[in-house]
């Protein structure tokens, strides 16, 4: 349901996108990793101009969500730009709604392992609390 004001038609929240953002890197070849979250719903990558990943089929014609969290290792030097062309014609979230996480592989493995630690622990208090409760 659209909401009409001052006169204006509603806006339909689906579409395409383009996120494009540039980077300044040491001079040096250095191994980095993308950590890319969940993008709704269709998406397609390119490093420097060059398409890496594509998730779902982005094209109007032929439309297929799908979503995941993936990680794509980069080789650069100096300059990067890191381009996504997005597409959400069903989903109840459209585009890119969280940050990516790009660095070194140790520093992005360290915050995916802490996130992952993280929400274990949350499941295993809300476990044992769910437990107790049952218990008592």
């Amino acid at each position: 349901e659209g909401r009409v004001t001052a006169g204006l038609p509603a806006r339909n929240p689906h579409g395409s996108a383009t996120y494009r953002l540039n980077l300044s890197l040491p001079a040096e070849t250095r191994s980095y990793i993308l950590e890319l979250p969940e993008i709704f719903s269709a998406y397609r990558l390119y490093l420097n101009g060059t398409l890496m990943q594509s998730l779902g089929n982005t094209e109007p014609i032929g439309y297929r969500p799908e979503t995941g969290i993936t990680a794509v290792t980069v080789q650069a030097a100096e300059q990067l730009e890191i381009l996504l062309a997005v597409t959400d014609y069903s989903h109840f979230y459209s585009g890119l709604v969280y940050p990516p996480a790009f660095g070194e592989h140790g520093a992005v493995a360290r915050m995916m392992n802490q996130r992952l630690s993280g929400r274990t622990l949350i499941c295993a208090v809300a476990l044992g609390i769910g437990s107790a409760y049952l218990l008592i």
